[in-house]
């Protein structure tokens, strides 16, 4: 409670408006109405605004990317709730400041569950053959997604994961509903190579 609190402080002051051009009105207006090509637009211009919101409480590179990119997911999203244009680079940059505090705490959360897994390491060897074998599997598949470059992951985890359309990914990530495809098939490709490969290392 009081980390949100002191997030919308933060939010309220210190900051310049950022003034909306008529052209940026018009494609936020037409992104109201689901047109994914306008809103890939503004998300490539409004990107830096949304990094460095990000970046006042995030510093790992990689992990701004990956909010960047759920920042603008979501928004395209939630943006046909929008209902004053010229509010929206204060909407998006609140969003992503969520994102980051949201973050931090799921970053506290998985330290935890760290701890815990240490903790219970030798129970592993006690649990059913069939079931310690998934868990192996689980293993393995997110460290094969770990070499994916990251392109392909993202795209991966957005279509299967949050089971996103190719338009919604395009805008997400910046690229054409084409391009989606393209590190859909090429990520698929690869993952499988790679849990091949990681198969024969471990038998």
């Amino acid at each position: 409670m009081l980390l949100s609190s002191i997030v919308i402080l933060l939010y309220l002051t210190g900051r310049k408006k950022v003034a909306m051009s008529p052209h940026d009105s018009m494609l936020v207006n037409k992104a109201r109405s689901g047109d994914a090509m306008a809103f890939g637009e503004l998300a490539m211009r409004y990107q830096p605004l949304v990094c460095r919101e990000i970046r006042r409480y995030v510093q790992d590179s990689d992990e701004v990317e990956d909010l960047v990119q759920d920042v603008f997911c979501k928004a395209f999203q939630q943006i046909g709730g929008l209902r004053q244009i010229e509010l929206f680079p204060a909407w998006l940059r609140r969003a992503a400041a969520n994102a980051a505090v949201s973050q931090g705490r799921t970053r506290q959360r998985r330290r935890r569950l760290q701890d815990e897994v240490i903790d219970s390491q030798h129970r592993i060897q006690e649990m059913p053959d069939a079931l310690y074998e998934r868990a192996q599997r689980i293993e393995m598949l997110q460290q094969c997604l770990g070499e994916l470059p990251g392109n392909e992951r993202r795209a991966l985890q957005l279509y299967y994961g949050e089971e996103c359309s190719y338009d919604e990914i395009g805008a997400c990530m910046g690229v054409s509903a084409a391009s989606v495809k393209i590190y859909l098939r090429k990520g698929r490709d690869r993952l499988l190579a790679r849990w091949r490969h990681n198969r024969v290392l471990t038998v």
